[in-house]
């Protein structure tokens, strides 16, 4: 076998490994978002009171280690059962087109 074959069988080997590798990361990282969203859950009355002292969706996110803004958001949502709460936040206007993906207007 010369050395270009040896090499190329090297990084064929290396490649399966960091792809495998890779794989598994994804799967904790998705166990890893699950047992985050449990707790959070449990949490729920925890999270909602901190909310609401601070009146801020994104020391919100923070605090509780929200995947992003949007995700707080919808958690928040489910909590209080509507958007009203969550629509009086001092940055719920910043906040706005990270969560629905445009600027906010007045109406």
């Amino acid at each position: 076998m010369s050395n270009n074959q040896e090499a190329e069988e090297v990084l064929k080997e290396e490649n399966k490994n960091l792809t495998e590798e890779n794989k598994n990361l994804k799967e904790t990282i998705v166990q890893l978002k699950n047992y985050i969203s449990q707790i959070h859950n449990v949490m729920c009355h925890e999270i909602n009171e901190y909310f609401f002292n601070c009146n801020s969706i994104r020391n919100t996110t923070e605090r509780f280690f929200f995947e992003d803004v949007r995700d707080c958001y919808d958690a928040l949502l489910a909590y209080n059962g509507c958007s009203d709460p969550i629509q009086s936040a001092d940055d719920y206007k910043l906040c706005h087109k990270e969560i629905f993906g445009y600027e906010y207007e007045d109406e």
